[in-house]
């Protein structure tokens, strides 16, 4: 049999003789409960102190003191324990002590199987009872206690909500007398901000107006003056090869035998070298101005096709590969999956001018070390990506640039090292930025310096 908790019965068994207790306790433990054994008073108490007990099964005379002296402790204790009192002489006056003084019950010893465990049950019912009657006073008693405490509170937070209330009144009245002044005041300034706002609209008009005329005249400007420079520097650039040929050829073998002329027969061959340089410097700016000039306007043509990245990455590598032979120092690095990429749709031309532009980049400011050019599949982005990387082991991008080299006509800060290579327009990041985000996709830096640095671009791939 179990208590409330679900938990076998817990029976105390108060009896100086042994074997009378054990006999107790060993049928109780059979019939499910969990039998404790007291041999007196002391002992008793001492068990009800330290153990959960739901029932005391207490003979009457015990050696010291009665069973009806640890009835009146445990009531005296309000240990809220029933209280079975066993005799082996029953009599009407004990029956009667045993009852005034809280018993639960009085049995005749011998006790039968069956009597005992029905005032048992009864007993554990009981004990359940008085359990729950005192946990509900409790809670009734913490439910008042919470509901005065509440409604004194309550009545204090509607007096100074009263009071509070009575101040606000008199304070919106006097604020509602200022504010009719104040939006009478109001309304005459906003006439007057109004007629003034209108006169520097007109006037923000017509500065629109021109500004769009000079920005539509500089777009002119520089697409007319890239157009006309273009066509005098691809002659020069042919006429300086055509000379460092020619003097190659029928020159320079003249001056074998005597050493002046031979040097400066060999200093011409590199001014020639210079010229040629320069002009195709030149050359790249005036595409990058005409590029962007395009963009802003505009008139900038995009072809769709559908592109295998993989053969994208090995052409622009192959387009490289003259320049980086100029710089054995620095080897170029392809890295493409073995297995076959989803197509982007875009336009090859423009992709290309991504992919060596930012490898020129790299080649420029890389002396030693490697350029590596990879390509893969980010499947796991949504949607799809193919990711291109340009990574170098080069000196880096300066802190303060690393947020501005993304910006037209940006030029980063020149170290000791840099001063010997050739500045360009500052557009060629900004083309290729505007391109990567025309296909949906996005380009971005990490560099830290003396590390090198590395170039993301990001396109969607197709389906």
């Amino acid at each position: 049999m179990s208590g409330e908790n679900g938990m076998p019965g817990v029976i105390l068994v108060v009896e100086d003789e042994a074997h009378v207790r054990e006999s107790f306790q060993l049928l109780l433990g059979k019939e499910g409960f969990r039998a404790l054994g007291a041999e007196d008073v002391g002992g008793a108490l001492a068990v009800l102190q330290r153990e959960p007990v739901d029932v005391v099964l207490c003979d009457i005379l015990l050696k010291e003191r009665s069973g009806l002296a640890l009835l009146i402790e445990i009531n005296t204790r309000q240990l809220n324990v029933p209280v079975i009192l066993i005799t082996g002489e029953p009599n009407h006056e004990s029956a009667a002590m045993a009852v005034r003084q809280g018993a639960f019950d009085y049995l005749a010893k011998p006790v039968r199987k069956e009597v005992l465990l029905l005032v048992l049950e009864k007993a554990l019912g009981h004990k359940a009872l008085l359990e729950r009657k005192l946990r509900l006073e409790e809670e009734n008693r913490l439910y008042r206690y919470n509901l005065e405490e509440l409604v004194r509170t309550r009545t204090l937070a509607l007096k100074q909500a009263n009071a509070d209330l009575r101040q606000e009144v008199e304070e919106r009245r006097k604020a509602e007398g200022a504010l009719a002044r104040l939006n009478k005041d109001l309304e005459t300034l906003v006439q007057a901000r109004t007629q003034e706002l209108a006169a520097k609209n007109l006037e923000l008009e017509a500065s629109n107006r021109r500004l769009t005329e000079l920005d539509a005249m500089k777009s002119a400007f520089l697409s007319l003056v890239s157009h006309e420079l273009r066509t005098p520097m691809t002659s020069v650039l042919g006429f300086a090869k055509l000379i460092r040929k020619d003097f190659a050829r029928h020159y320079l073998p003249l001056s074998a035998g005597l050493p002046e002329l031979a040097a400066k027969g060999r200093r011409i061959q590199e001014n020639l070298c210079v010229i040629e340089q320069e002009g195709h410097r030149l050359t790249r700016i005036i595409s990058d101005v005409l590029d962007i000039t395009r963009i802003e306007a505009g008139r900038m043509d995009w072809r769709q096709e559908l592109l295998d990245p993989a053969d994208l990455v090995r052409q622009a590598a192959q387009a490289m590969h003259g320049l980086f032979q100029e710089k054995p120092a620095v080897q170029l690095l392809v890295e493409t999956p073995q297995a076959p990429l989803p197509p982007l749709q875009a336009d090859p031309d423009r992709l290309q001018q991504v992919l060596i532009n930012l490898l020129s980049n790299a080649h420029k400011f890389t002396d030693q070390g490697e350029v590596r050019l990879r390509v893969e599949y980010m499947d796991a982005q949504t949607p799809p990506m193919i990711r291109f990387t340009v990574t170098d082991t080069g000196r880096g991008v300066h802190p303060e640039d690393a947020s501005h080299i993304f910006e037209k006509f940006y030029q980063g800060r020149r170290g000791t090292h840099d001063q010997d290579k050739p500045q360009g327009a500052g557009l060629g990041l900004v083309i290729c930025r505007t391109i990567v985000d025309h296909y949906g996709g996005r380009l971005w830096m990490d560099s830290a310096r003396g590390q090198g640095s590395t170039f993301y671009v990001e396109l969607p791939a197709v389906a």
